[in-house]
């Protein structure tokens, strides 16, 4: 594409935009501006003649590439007091990841009186793999989660997709803080 005499060049195409984008974002999106120039002018010593040696900008074509943009698709995790319906509004208010999905382990630091903790990441993940109770000499607390399927909605709205939701609600809400260590695979 042309503009104002200089080319740009979109070497690639993704939709949706932002953190968050939609399933459909094709791939990473960079721009590259490329200027074409001639020579400058040779430069004046302080008497009004050419300098010498001659100093001038030699003509040539300057380059400059942005970083790579990738769209992605949080993952969400946290506690909550209430239990509202397990939903896309509900999922989307818990804490975001604020990158895109990779194996690693996150901390949900769940306060007193909690009555559901909740992770969800991008179904074609694999997900939980297990959660660790510190708080509780490190129990395996991996089998008290249970595992459901729910559309959440990408950032302003985007197209939803579904998410894998893992969820566990104590019979009685946590009566103290406790500290969830949860592996992703």
């Amino acid at each position: 594409m042309e503009k104002g005499g200089k080319r740009y060049d979109r070497s690639t195409r993704c939709t949706g935009g932002g953190s968050d984008a939609g399933g459909d974002a094709v791939a990473s999106l960079k721009y590259k501006a490329t200027a074409t120039h001639g020579a400058g002018a040779t430069a004046k010593d302080n008497l009004g003649s050419d300098s010498n040696p001659a100093v001038a900008i030699a003509a040539g074509t300057k380059s400059k590439e942005t970083a790579a943009y990738t769209p992605f698709r949080n993952y969400f995790y946290g506690a909550t007091a209430e239990k509202p319906t397990l939903n896309s509004d509900y999922i989307r208010s818990l804490t975001k990841s604020g990158k895109a999905y990779a194996a690693g382990t996150l901390t949900i630091n769940v306060p007193a009186g909690a009555q559901r903790v909740v992770i969800a990441c991008i179904a074609g993940k694999t997900g939980v793999t297990k959660v660790i109770n510190e708080t509780a000499m490190n129990a395996d607390v991996t089998s008290t989660f249970t595992q459901s399927s729910v559309n959440v909605e990408g950032a302003e709205g985007y197209t939803a997709v579904a998410y894998n939701v893992w969820v566990f609600e104590p019979a009685v809400p946590y009566e103290n803080a406790a500290t969830l260590k949860v592996t992703l695979g």
